[in-house]
């Protein structure tokens, strides 16, 4: 505190106040001192409180720092966790995919494996269809070829009809049933005439037609291509009737009937059968063209030749 010495004029008389005045300058420094002492610790009371306030502050705005941080933290490993998830699960979707991607290939394989080997059976099922196609082209011109030869022989054979005086003797009813089956067979309809005739050998087991039955049995069922029953009803008729006056028709037939069956050696042995037991005949001679050449030798070669009337 300064002392204000115009105002202890008021006061005192002049020499207290030349005392107080020594006094006062005497004590001056004391009193600086006093001053000084008060105000630094004044100024640190106000630093210490100062900083104290700001280190309250700051552990306020580090506490906060550190909540908002680790928030932050928790956030982050959350999406971290999230994006861990999401990559484990694109993972898994790669390796499937790759999974996929090698069945696929190996799906791929198998079925380029599987086409390839339909190709080639449809080019060897294209390659085996034209070679059968040849082979039934050239099985249809022979079977037309022999049935236009079957025709030509089988009118030269057969009767007009059946005439109820002519020999051999028949009743009217045998006479009958015989002309229906032969005008079947005349109008080509040898399926008919085949169950017929058959019905009449069932019929008239005894009857004195009973071999021209066979005959013309035989040839339909040859005419409608069902070779394997021809040869069984043709070789019942050479059998049963071996001096039949159409033996050699009826074994040529025969002939062509194991011929279409493919029974090669059995259809030249009949062949040859008809060249030996009927030289000179036209069966013969048909008969010998059907053989490979090597198969007819010279001399019967000339035997093969028809008669001149």
């Amino acid at each position: 505190m300064v002392i204000n010495l115009i105002h202890l004029k008021t006061y005192f008389p002049k020499t207290v106040r030349v005392a107080m005045g020594a006094l006062y300058i005497v004590s001056m420094p004391c009193f600086a001192g006093l001053l000084d002492d008060n105000e630094a610790r004044k100024a640190i009371l106000e630093l210490r409180t100062e900083v104290r306030q700001r280190e309250a502050q700051n552990t306020e705005k580090v506490n906060q720092l550190s909540i908002n941080l680790t928030q932050e933290l928790a956030q982050y490993a959350k999406q971290n966790q999230q994006l861990l998830e999401e990559v484990n699960t694109l993972k898994r979707t790669i390796l499937d995919l790759n999974n996929m991607l090698i069945q696929t290939k190996e799906a791929h394989a198998r079925l380029s494996g599987q086409l390839e080997l339909l190709v080639n059976q449809q080019q060897n099922y294209a390659t085996d269809l034209n070679k059968q196609t040849v082979i039934l082209q050239t099985h249809q011109a022979k079977y037309v070829e022999q049935t236009a030869n079957l025709d030509k022989r089988l009118a030269q054979l057969e009767p007009n009809k059946i005439d109820k005086n002519q020999e051999p003797v028949a009743e009217r009813s045998e006479i009958f049933d015989f002309n229906s089956a032969l005008a079947q067979f005349k109008a080509a309809n040898y399926l008919a005439s085949s169950q017929s005739f058959t019905a009449f050998i069932a019929q008239y087991p005894r009857s004195e037609l009973l071999a021209n039955a066979y005959f013309w049995l035989g040839n339909a069922h040859y005419a409608h291509r069902d070779s394997k029953a021809a040869i069984t009803v043709l070789n019942t008729l050479l059998r049963q009737f071996p001096d039949y006056v159409k033996a050699a028709e009826a074994s040529l037939t025969l002939a062509q009937s194991y011929e279409d069956i493919d029974d090669i050696k059995r259809s030249q042995d009949v062949y040859q059968s008809i060249i030996s037991k009927f030289p000179n005949t036209a069966a013969a001679q048909t008969a010998a063209q059907a053989l490979p050449k090597k198969a007819v030798s010279p001399i019967k070669k000339i035997m093969l030749m028809p008669k001149k009337n």
